[in-house]
């Protein structure tokens, strides 16, 4: 998640809403480039994650089960392997499922989410990146209409919005716009 946008009906609230955002911004990449790496490298055994990477994993599980597995979290090996056949393949890849990279992804069905118990079978890797980004500007924007009482849409990656409350009109809100000077390429990081 690298570039964030906030559109706010009441211009009001912007300052306050943009802390709130980066603040909920920067716990989900938190929990994706530390917490998730954990639970892969666990062996298939449960380990209990935070609320937040909770909630991130079953919005992908979520999309995975209503796309019938059109949208896989549990393509994390493939693009590992994509990445380093493209960028570095005299490079071997290490770690938590790399005896696998050869095969196609194994399924969404092979995780498990059991309220914060996160069980990932050691032959997958998962990558949040089609999901993570849209589920965290639904979060923000839920967010700022809790706190402020203002609709808002939340934009991440410049390809994702959400929007809460009534709709809003370029003309009447204010934005304001977010791009971190260093890109973070951590675990389900785009």
């Amino acid at each position: 998640m690298h570039l964030v946008r906030v559109e706010l009906a009441d211009p009001a609230h912007l300052r306050a809403a943009r802390r709130a955002v980066d603040r909920e911004v920067a716990a989900a990449r938190t929990a994706l480039a530390r917490e998730l790496p954990r639970a892969q490298l666990a062996a298939g055994r449960p380990v209990r994650v935070s609320a937040l990477l909770a909630d991130l994993i079953a919005a992908a599980l979520d999309a995975a089960r209503r796309t019938d597995g059109d949208v896989d979290p549990t393509v994390g090996a493939a693009l590992l392997r994509l990445r380093y056949a493209s960028h570095r393949p005299w490079l071997p890849a290490c770690g938590s499922g790399a005896g696998v990279l050869e095969k196609p992804a194994p399924g969404w069905r092979e995780v498990r989410l059991d309220g914060q118990w996160l069980t990932v079978p050691p032959t997958i890797l998962l990558d949040l990146g089609a999901t993570a980004p849209a589920r965290t500007a639904e979060r923000c924007a839920a967010l700022v209409l809790e706190r402020y009482g203002t609709a808002a849409r939340v934009e991440i990656d410049g390809d994702v919005a959400s929007t809460l409350g009534p709709a809003l009109g370029r003309s009447r809100g204010r934005s304001w716009t977010r791009r971190p000077a260093a890109r973070c390429s951590g675990a389900g990081g785009r």
